[in-house]
């Protein structure tokens, strides 16, 4: 059974990318702390890379995404809108994908959360916030 391609432009690509990483960061701000935070991002970033077809092929690539800001606010005003973006641009452009990507995510940050015995408030809240955000195509 062939992989299937996703007609992605590089942006968009990299858009993906930065969403599904950002979800998982996202959660481990939510619940602060060097090693939780660690342990979180590892937990988060293990689905992440270990998705395949078309969705793991975009996420295991190399492009480069930046998250700018100081504060958790600050990096979820980049985050949920690009999550948004992504499951908008799965269903215009290979619609066959938008499933795959929403459960990859939902999975990596629910996988980030109960690395550190969680989901703690903070981060149930943020996973509602995620999951929203998904939905939103």
């Amino acid at each position: 059974m062939s992989e299937t391609f996703i007609p992605l432009t590089a942006d968009e690509q990299t858009t993906l990318r930065k969403a599904a990483y950002g979800a998982v960061t996202l959660i481990s701000l939510a619940y602060p702390g060097a090693l939780s935070a660690t342990r979180e991002n590892i937990a988060g970033a293990k689905v992440l890379t270990g998705a395949t077809g078309a969705v793991g092929r975009v996420l295991s690539g190399k492009g480069k995404f930046e998250l700018n800001g100081k504060t958790t606010a600050d990096i979820a005003d980049q985050v949920l809108p690009a999550l948004a973006q992504t499951v908008a641009t799965l269903e215009a452009k290979a619609p066959q994908e938008s499933a795959e990507f929403r459960r990859v995510v939902t999975t990596a940050v629910r996988q980030a959360a109960a690395a550190t015995r969680g989901p703690k408030p903070a981060q149930a809240d943020m996973i509602d916030k995620i999951t929203a955000a998904l939905a939103t195509a």
